[in-house]
C-alpha cells in the first residue's frame, strides 16, 4: 500500500491521510475532522502510519492504525512536529519540530525521556532512516547540497556525496534510502502538491 495526504474537494484546504493499494485501487481515508493532516510515513512493521496534524493552531505528530479500528493517538504533545520517520529499532522516532529547515530530533516512543537533538539544522523533510544509519541533507545553499550519513549511537557523521541536479531554491524535499545505502531517491520541488504516479519496470 501507499500512504499519502490529499486535500478535500470543493475548495476546502484541509488535508487528510489516505492509503491506496500499490496498483492504485481501494483508496481509504484514515483521518477525518477539521484538522490538517499531512506528511504520512509508515512504521517499520507496517501497522501504524505517522503523520503531522495541525489543530487549534499547533502541530504535533500523531499516528493511526493502518487498517483502522482504533482512534488516532498523539505521539508528540509539545506543539511541535512536522515530518517523522520511525527508526529502525521500532522504539524511537526521528522528526523535525517545524515546517521548515529545522533540527533533527530523536525521541523514544515509550517512557518520558526528552527528545535528543541529533543535528542542529536539516533541510525541510530531507532525512530518512537507513537501517541503523540516518541519511540527511544539512542546511546548506546551492544546487548540489551535501548528503550525510549519521550513526546516532556513536555520533559518527560522514559525507556520502552530493545530490547532483538538485533544484536550487527547492522548498519541498524528500528522501528515500535503501538499508544498504546503495540507492537513494530524492525529491526537490517548488510545489507542495501534485499527482501520485506509478512507474512500472523502474530501473
Amino acid at each position: 500500500m501507499i500512504a499519502f495526504d490529499s486535500a478535500e474537494g470543493g475548495g476546502v484546504s484541509r488535508t487528510h491521510i489516505w492509503t491506496v493499494d500499490g496498483e492504485g485501487s481501494a483508496p481509504r481515508q484514515l483521518t477525518t475532522g477539521s484538522g490538517d493532516q499531512a506528511a504520512p510515513s509508515w512504521s517499520r512493521d507496517g501497522t501504524w502510519i505517522y503523520y503531522s496534524s495541525l489543530s487549534q493552531g499547533t502541530r504535533n505528530i500523531w499516528r493511526v492504525r493502518t487498517y483502522g479500528g482504533t482512534a488516532p493517538e498523539p505521539v508528540t504533545r509539545t506543539g511541535s512536529g512536522f515530518v517523522a520517520h520511525e527508526f529502525a529499532d521500532g522504539t524511537s522516532l526521528l522528526y523535525q519540530p517545524e515546517d521548515s529547515d529545522a533540527p533533527l530530533l530523536l525521541m523514544p516512543l515509550t517512557g518520558a525521556a526528552a527528545p535528543r537533538r541529533l543535528v542542529d539544522c536539516v533541510r525541510k523533510a530531507a532525512f530518512a532512516p537507513a537501517g541503523p544509519t540516518i541519511v540527511y541533507v544539512p542546511c546548506a545553499s546551492g544546487s548540489n547540497p551535501p548528503l550525510h550519513a549519521l550513526d546516532p549511537v556513536s555520533g559518527k557523521d560522514r559525507l556520502l556525496g552530493t545530490l547532483e541536479h538538485f533544484p536550487q531554491g527547492a522548498t519541498h524535499v524528500g528522501l528515500a534510502v535503501t538499508p544498504d545505502l546503495k540507492s537513494i531517491v530524492f525529491r526537490g520541488s517548488l510545489r507542495a502538491d501534485g499527482d501520485l504516479m506509478l512507474i512500472e519496470n523502474f530501473r
